[in-house]
């Protein structure tokens, strides 16, 4: 079973159905999350999506902070979402888990971190913005070698005639299924 999360306007309910649910083919294209990083010496992100992840991170990517954020964004006629991973280790209020093999500082076996996934709702009509704090999300994006992003990543796809939204993780170039999530938008 996979975790599946429908997210109301009013609250959210987290539920369980079936992989097979999940995953049903043909339905959505994947992409890559884009990773945006900050203060850091590859400089990766357009300046429109490092302004969305501050705003929606807020005070927890300080000025001088080493941080590095995943992103996604969705669509339906009532609502903008946005979704995101921020994992900054220089932050002492952190919620990311390092991976079992160590904080990623090393040549290890690449494995993901485990991040919150915020989710921001914003009602297009009415302007109103609820946030919330999924746990239990993979986040990965290796490009320490030419190669290595396109085996190990995070990505998501977004099946607009239902609207869900999937992420999955590619880890040694493989789907990593212990990963996978899916959100209900509405």
């Amino acid at each position: 079973m996979k975790s599946f999360a429908l997210l109301l306007t009013a609250g959210l309910v987290v539920c369980t159905l079936p992989a097979a649910a999940q995953n049903a083919p043909g339905r959505t294209a994947w992409k890559q999350m884009p990773e945006i990083t900050f203060n850091f010496y590859s400089k990766t992100g357009t300046p429109q999506q490092a302004q969305t992840v501050r705003e929606v991170w807020g005070n927890r990517l300080r000025p001088r902070d080493v941080a590095f954020a995943l992103l996604a964004e969705a669509d339906t006629a009532e609502n903008h979402y946005i979704f995101s991973m921020l994992n900054n280790s220089d932050n002492p209020n952190n919620n990311c888990l390092a991976p079992p093999n160590g904080d990623g500082s090393t040549r290890a076996q690449p494995t993901y971190f485990t991040c919150p996934m915020r989710v921001v709702q914003r009602h297009k009509a009415s302007g109103r913005t609820t946030v919330r704090d999924l746990p239990n999300y993979c986040y990965l994006n290796l490009d320490d070698e030419p190669g290595n992003l396109a085996r190990h990543h995070t990505e998501y796809a977004y099946d607009a005639a239902n609207k869900i939204i999937r992420f999955r993780t590619i880890m040694y170039g493989r789907h990593e299924r212990t990963c996978d999530r899916s959100i209900q938008l509405r």
